[in-house]
């Protein structure tokens, strides 16, 4: 009777930690602040450690040839607003144009999550938008985009 005690007690602490890894909101707002504090510092080579390996290889490497800045400007594009209040079309900013960049929240809906950062522009302009979070390898964040 002990080894059968044993054993199912062996079997629940195996079952119970080879769970799926289910990352958090904290978790995603600390990729996402170090994301943007490689941008705000212009470092956008930094920032790249922040996507999903395979995102990077597709995109920024094939797709656009390894143009850094373009690669991560049209990721934090959006539509910005005005003072006034009035929509704009959709922009991709350059990095000069930033006057910073914050989180407003992380949004998870069943197996997905997102950023949602605010881009203030120095034209007094700005706009939301939503970053694209995955689990890369079981344990890790990254960023996800549209590719092609």
């Amino acid at each position: 009777m002990r080894k059968i005690v044993t054993l199912f007690l062996m079997l629940t602490v195996f079952l119970g930690s080879a769970q799926a890894w289910k990352p958090t909101k904290g978790e995603a707002k600390k990729i996402t602040k170090g994301f943007i504090s490689a941008v705000m510092s212009g470092d956008l080579k930094k920032s790249l450690d922040y996507f999903a390996y395979e995102y990077v290889r597709e995109q920024h490497d094939g797709f656009l040839e390894g143009r850094t800045e373009q690669f991560v400007m049209e990721f934090i594009g959006g539509v910005p607003i005005t003072k006034e209040g009035k929509q704009l079309d959709f922009v991709t900013p350059t990095l000069q144009n930033i006057a910073s960049i914050k989180i407003k929240d992380v949004v998870i809906i069943g197996e997905e999550m997102y950023s949602v950062i605010e881009v203030k522009l120095k034209d007094g302009s700005k706009y939301s938008t939503d970053l694209n979070i995955v689990t890369v390898d079981g344990e890790m964040l990254r960023f996800w985009g549209a590719v092609g």
